[in-house]
């Protein structure tokens, strides 16, 4: 939606560190996924280390390969590499298995052709308490809010109370995207 060339990444990550436990996910059906926006590659908003503790952390988002706060972040598209990091460091690698083909179009209209489904009895599902289009309207909201349009809810809301509040405020966020898509010249 910011008018760049995009697209979803899927594959494993591996992270060493003296100071938390080493955790992997190859060799087990754990993934994790992130972005190539404009030739730049990883671009991961979702790693996270602030529940381990204090120390080692991000500086900020991933924003492809190098230091970034306490950690080195390399890429690539073999996992060869794990076997060489030094536990004494703190090293991040992320390990691109595939690129996701899916349109814009064909994620607004369903979203688990790349998120899981949820279960048919979970009662708790984003799907069932929200609909179907709460995906929408969080990225509706988190483009928002990343180009000064929206107020941050992280720190006014608990997690369930901004859900609800994203999902009361943007009432045609599907359309929203669309709209912004097609301005951008994005292809649908």
């Amino acid at each position: 939606m910011f008018g760049a060339n995009a697209d979803i990444r899927t594959g494993d990550f591996a992270f060493t560190s003296p100071y938390v436990r080493s955790v992997t996910s190859l060799g087990s059906d754990m993934g994790h996924a992130w972005c190539a926006v404009s030739g730049i590659v990883p671009v991961d908003l979702s790693l996270t280390f602030r529940h381990f503790g204090v120390r080692p952390q991000l500086s900020g988002p991933i924003i492809g390969t190098g230091k970034n706060g306490d950690w080195h972040v390399t890429y690539g598209c073999e996992s060869s590499h794990i076997g060489s990091y030094r536990e004494e460091s703190n090293d991040i690698m992320l390990i691109e298995r595939q690129i996701e083909s899916h349109t814009a179009e064909e994620l607004l209209q369903n979203p688990y052709r790349f998120l899981y489904p949820p279960q048919d009895n979970d009662g708790g599902s984003w799907n069932v308490l929200f609909g179907q289009d709460i995906y929408a309207k969080v990225t509706l909201h988190c483009f928002l809010a990343a180009s000064g349009r929206a107020k941050k809810v992280r720190f006014r809301f608990n997690s369930r109370e901004a859900v609800r509040w994203i999902c009361n405020n943007y009432p045609d966020a599907v359309g929203d995207i669309r709209n912004k898509l097609k301005a951008t010249a994005i292809n649908l």
